[in-house]
């Protein structure tokens, strides 16, 4: 019997532990990255993120990142989720803060990408020239 688990085993255990909010994520990511390492599937951690995320999509969770040039306050930031909830799903923002979007937001979903950001303003202006 090999020591290692499906993908999706181990994605949707995952995807579980992210829901229940009694669960210390920092622990959980430890042992995902643990298990990586301890059976050399290193170079597999984005194809297990990709199925992380499948898994709760699944369970009606889309995990997205907002874009932002300082961090947002608790307000803006259910401001920006709440204009993103979609039917049936609920969506789950990390935020990256990033001074050289100067202004604006850039909130990325799976298949979807809005760009108001001022830098992007910026780059579309130059390239009108």
């Amino acid at each position: 019997m090999s020591g290692r688990l499906s993908r999706r085993r181990i994605a949707n255990y995952v995807a579980e532990q992210l829901l229940d909010e009694s669960v210390d994520h920092s622990v959980l990511l430890r042992q995902v990255a643990a298990y990586l390492i301890t059976t050399g599937a290193v170079r597999e951690a984005g194809q297990m993120v990709a199925a992380i995320e499948e898994a709760l999509a699944q369970r009606g969770v889309v995990l997205g990142a907002v874009t932002t040039a300082h961090l947002l306050s608790d307000a803006q930031r259910r401001e920006i989720v709440d204009r993103l909830q979609l039917v049936d799903q609920s969506v789950q923002l990390r935020s990256v803060v990033d001074p050289r979007v100067i202004g604006g937001v850039k909130v990325t979903l799976p298949g979807r990408q809005y760009d108001g950001t001022i830098q992007h303003k910026l780059t579309t202006l130059a390239g009108a020239k």
